[in-house]
């Protein structure tokens, strides 16, 4: 999808953001401000969001050497899902429907955010509050019919300390469907930006103990298919069914032929108003351009596990 202006202040946020946890001078701050802004007034609007967002990095760390600003913090998120992982498990295995649950969790793991200073809060309101959960878009129930149909399954993950959860919806997928013998391969960033998940998150969740992980190539705040290495592109060519957390994923793969199941909150409104969803719902949103028949979507034919 294309970029469009309300997604200016956005990638003026993100930056503000950056030049602060980048440089404690305020000369270099407005430095790198003006910078974006002056790249912004000239700026190809014919492009996806993702797209603007790869170059305005392109430029943080090309010209300002900003490197991988929000590691530590990354690596703090990921512990703290990590030390909590047993009762999310747990919270998940006693439920009613724990393959619901996880697809859930999986989405609403986007909630942490890694400025915030209360990150083991956050991750405990989401235990607490993950059966009040509900998806705006619910294409859960032709999921697990796709999913079951399905051999080759590639899961494009999104940030760290979300990882964790995918990592948890991974397992379940796999424990309760284990006769399908489902190959998972999980897609990371192939460089750092913001606090995407590179090789180093799935690597400290011990996410390569239950699938093939690999990146690719690119440090878009997505997947741009035109700058992915041809290894990603091998294993996206040949999935059978893809996964696609995040908005940033959604933004650049809504186009595409293929089947794939769009997991991420809504954060701004120009997805609102594409989608007519508020700003926050969680979205499980099946491609509208896959080359696979579609299946009708009705609930009576998810059988809860």
């Amino acid at each position: 999808m294309k970029a469009a202006f309300d997604c200016i202040p956005c990638i003026i946020k993100q930056a503000v953001e950056a030049a602060r946890v980048g440089f404690v001078e305020e000369t270099r701050q407005r430095q790198i401000i003006n910078r974006v802004l002056a790249f912004l007034q000239e700026a190809d609007y014919d492009v996806t969001p993702p797209e603007l967002g790869r170059e305005i990095h392109r430029i943080l760390e090309l010209e300002f050497k900003l490197g991988d600003i929000y590691r530590d913090q990354k690596e703090r998120l990921n512990r703290f899902a990590l030390e909590r992982y047993t009762d999310l498990k747990k919270t998940v295995y006693l439920s009613d429907d724990p393959v619901y649950l996880a697809a859930k969790l999986a989405i609403s793991g986007n909630l942490l955010n890694i400025n915030g200073s209360r990150q083991a809060d956050q991750i405990w309101r989401l235990i607490e509050n993950a059966h009040r959960l509900e998806f705006r878009i619910n294409d859960f129930p032709q999921f697990i019919e796709d999913f079951i149909n399905a051999e080759k399954i590639l899961y494009l993950a999104d940030n760290a300390g979300e990882i964790v959860f995918d990592r948890l919806f991974i397992e379940v997928l796999q424990r309760f469907y284990p006769e399908r013998n489902h190959t998972f391969t999980v897609v990371v960033r192939g460089a750092p930006i913001i606090n995407d998940a590179t090789l180093e998150d799935a690597r400290l969740v011990d996410m390569e103990k239950i699938a093939r992980v690999i990146d690719n190539g690119d440090n878009a705040p997505a997947t741009l298919l035109s700058q992915v290495s041809n290894e990603m592109r091998a294993y996206y060519d040949q999935a059978d069914l893809i996964v696609s957390k995040g908005q940033g994923n959604y933004e650049s793969l809504n186009e595409e032929h293929k089947l794939i199941y769009f997991m991420f909150r809504i954060k701004c409104p120009v997805i609102s108003r594409v989608l007519e969803a508020p700003e926050g719902s969680l979205i499980m949103k099946r491609s509208d351009l896959s080359e696979i028949h579609k299946i009708s979507c009705s609930s009576n034919n998810y059988q809860k596990v």
